[in-house]
């Protein structure tokens, strides 16, 4: 019995052809000479192998994990196949775009970051759409169960004191397991850290001279800024920062700025650890001393820091728990609009959006996933969840 002819071969290819030949008279001539050339080289003896390329489905495929998957770990790596050399792309919106260069067996991968719930990740081959690939993955931090995530800890444990008042106390933030994240995914410098300012900010020796760096996505309460008191858990996060940072090797991360309006590096501040990467601005608002501050065009990572602060908040860590009044009583949460500029309502901390009226939809303001407190006079928060134009 005659053994098959696989499809790429060009025995298989003049066959296929030549029953083409009467498809249409504009194609006859480009069908013949297909037919010719791979007669040709099937009397020849050629025997080619497979083309290179993805397993199947088209350019670009996904090999691991698979679509579908519910995940213990918000770190993964994403593994696939595409043409060799073939720039693949994963599309991030509102934030830049991580690319990744195929090697020469077709092979590729990616870090990406998840964050709790259903996560949609679309994949393609340079900026071509027609070669998107969505997967999804579900990351259920409730699967590690007891285990906590690996590596060990920062410093010594970041438990809050509060600054002595009248009145009221803040809450201690627990003893928590570092979350670490595969790393970063932009361009990146290494540095050391030579000086702690605050909560948010650091002094760095890069290249030889010394430079400012304000972290990205992250706002703390002030401790050293010029005309202003000293506010309420910011020298409980000025010393977390300590604990995270001092004297510390460090991976700068740049996102789309280069600096701010002070002329400060703006970066996301990356710590090696024994297992993976620590964020530092991330892990300050997961252990509830720093808000979300959500200002594009710099918002790679704003789903991470929004789950984070969403955490810390349900915890009741840090900002989170109960504030000093001066009444003597508590209250639960940070003292709304306490950091705001002028012009900011306070219910949107983090962002600058000015108070009613005129009444404003998302369509009218530049800011997506941001922080939203009670009475939300905009009505930006419609499922009443804590996250502002989600959409």
């Amino acid at each position: 019995m005659e053994a098959a002819v696989p499809f790429w071969h060009p025995c298989a290819m003049g066959e296929r052809s030549g029953r083409a030949f009467g498809a249409t008279r504009v194609r006859r001539l480009a069908f013949l000479a297909a037919a010719l050339l791979a007669v040709a080289a099937c009397a020849a003896g050629v025997s080619p192998s497979p083309p290179p390329g993805p397993p199947s489905g088209g350019p670009l495929t996904i090999l691991e994990p698979p679509a579908g998957a519910t995940v213990a770990s918000s770190a993964l790596i994403v593994r696939g196949r595409a043409p060799a050399g073939a720039e693949v792309t994963r599309d991030i919106p509102l934030a830049t775009d991580v690319r990744t260069t195929a090697r020469a067996d077709g092979s590729w991968e990616l870090a990406v970051n998840l964050v709790p719930g259903e996560n949609e990740l679309v994949f393609r081959i340079d900026n071509d759409r027609s070669t998107d690939v969505r997967l999804v993955l579900v990351y259920d931090p409730n699967l590690a169960g007891a285990s906590p995530s690996p590596g060990a800890s920062v410093g010594a444990s970041p438990t809050a004191t509060a600054t002595p008042t009248p009145s009221g106390s803040a809450t201690p933030s627990p003893s928590l397991t570092p979350e670490l994240l595969a790393g970063p995914t932009g361009p990146t410098q290494p540095a050391t850290v030579v000086d702690v300012v605050d909560g948010d900010t650091i002094k760095v020796e890069l290249a030889g001279q010394v430079y400012t760096v304000r972290y990205i996505g992250m706002d703390t309460p002030e401790t050293v800024k010029p005309g202003s008191p000293v506010e309420w858990m910011g020298p409980e996060a000025s010393a977390a920062n300590v604990r995270l940072v001092e004297s510390r090797e460090v991976v700068l991360e740049k996102d789309v700025s280069e600096t701010d309006r002070y002329g400060r590096l703006l970066r996301h501040v990356w710590l090696r650890e024994d297992n993976g990467w620590l964020l530092a601005g991330l892990e300050l608002v997961r252990l509830g001393y720093a808000q979300v501050y959500t200002y594009p065009p710099d918002v790679k990572y704003a789903d991470l820091f929004l789950a984070a602060e969403r955490e810390a908040r349900e915890a009741g860590r840090g900002l989170w728990g109960a504030t000093p009044s001066p009444s003597g009583g508590a209250t639960s949460g940070p003292t709304a609009g306490s950091t705001e500029p002028a012009g900011c309502d306070p219910a949107y901390p983090g962002v600058c959006i000015p108070p009613p009226p005129p009444d404003l939809d998302c369509a009218d303001i530049p800011y997506r996933r941001f922080t939203v407190l009670a009475p939300d006079p905009h009505r930006f928060d419609g499922d009443h969840d804590g996250i502002g134009c989600e959409g």
